[in-house]
């Protein structure tokens, strides 16, 4: 007896541990697949009718068209190998939805159902293809163009089965349809072409549209650059300007302040005052070497300091030359002050 009530403890704890587990396997299962359809199927299914729309209306309906109006069937013919070519195509991509290992038993019956329906939407439109070719390479009269009944039924099972999946799992996508003409005979194909010329002519019209904006905007942003470019500029030439102003102005004091010995200050190279000259009075010569170097270390830093703080430049070498431009006094490469030259 002891042993029964063992095993009925065992088993409710078993199920006690376990039951909460399952439940959330399920609820990831659940999600997995939720995001499967979201990001996956449904993006590719899209496409794929997407794609079979647009190759049908091209290389069916407005091609063979065109081909009961001007009788000339070795365009036609070209472009129903090319549509054949892109339907083998549509259906190797039906083939690579594969199914996930989290979808249950309904799930993997409502994918294969839409897999198989749209295969077989895509081996019809192929036969018919083929059909008209054969009919052309054995130069075959043909007055109109009727299909066999496209797969409606077959798309709009696939729709359905679609539909009632992503519903499933709380997701609503819009029915797939196609855009394939059954049945083209003469005045039809007046109405495809009346209605694929309009078509033509509002894509072109939006390209042009786009064309249009782009180059607006491309002009804008040229004329928004060219003002920013402008103000800079301005600004720039500002800054120059005061500069210039400041610059002339520190080297007014520092002449004035050499009451006549200094004959000029001016950068060694073109508008640069990283390096400047200190033009000295010949009497320079008539100081001894001592009263010299006094004169350079006095001079020199208090024309570096005026010179820096007018913004100009971070640093400034000073070397002293006399009025025939021969150098007189430079500052020493190490160890500071100035190396005087007789």
């Amino acid at each position: 007896m002891q042993n029964k009530k063992l095993s009925v403890f065992i088993i409710a704890l078993f199920l006690l541990v376990n039951l909460p587990i399952a439940n959330v396997s399920a609820k990831e299962s659940d999600q997995d697949m939720d995001v499967w359809l979201k990001e996956e199927m449904n993006p590719r299914i899209i496409k794929i009718v997407g794609n079979y729309n647009k190759s049908s209306q091209e290389n069916w309906n407005v091609n063979l068209s065109q081909y009961l109006i001007e009788k000339d069937k070795k365009p036609a013919a070209k472009k129903l190998k090319a549509f054949r070519d892109e339907l083998n195509d549509l259906k190797k991509e039906v083939k690579q939805i594969k199914i996930p290992d989290t979808a249950d038993k309904k799930e993997r019956k409502k994918i294969k159902q839409i897999k198989k329906n749209l295969t077989k939407t895509l081996k019809r439109s192929d036969k018919d293809a083929n059909r008209l070719i054969k009919k052309f390479d054995k130069d075959k009269k043909v007055t109109s163009i009727a299909a066999r009944k496209v797969e409606k039924k077959a798309i709009s099972k696939a729709s359905d089965a679609f539909v009632s999946l992503n519903e499933f799992n709380d997701m609503k996508v819009d029915p797939l349809k196609i855009g394939f003409a059954e049945n083209i005979d003469q005045k039809e194909a007046e109405a495809i072409l009346i209605q694929h010329d309009a078509e033509q002519k509002k894509i072109a019209e939006m390209k042009e549209k786009k064309k249009r904006e782009k180059e607006e905007k491309k002009a804008a942003e040229a004329e928004k650059q060219l003002i920013e470019e402008e103000k800079n500029k301005a600004k720039r030439e500002a800054a120059k300007k005061e500069a210039k102003e400041k610059i002339d102005k520190a080297v007014s004091e520092l002449i004035s302040m050499g009451d006549g010995s200094i004959k000029n200050i001016r950068p060694t190279s073109g508008d640069d005052w990283i390096a400047v000259y200190v033009e000295v009075d010949n009497t320079w010569h008539l100081f001894s070497q001592e009263e010299q170097k006094y004169m350079a270390e006095t001079i020199g830093p208090a024309v570096e300091s005026s010179i820096v703080e007018t913004g100009i430049t971070d640093y400034c070498d000073v070397h002293f030359i006399d009025e025939n431009g021969m150098t007189v006094a430079s500052p020493k490469f190490l160890g500071g002050g100035y190396k005087i030259k007789n």
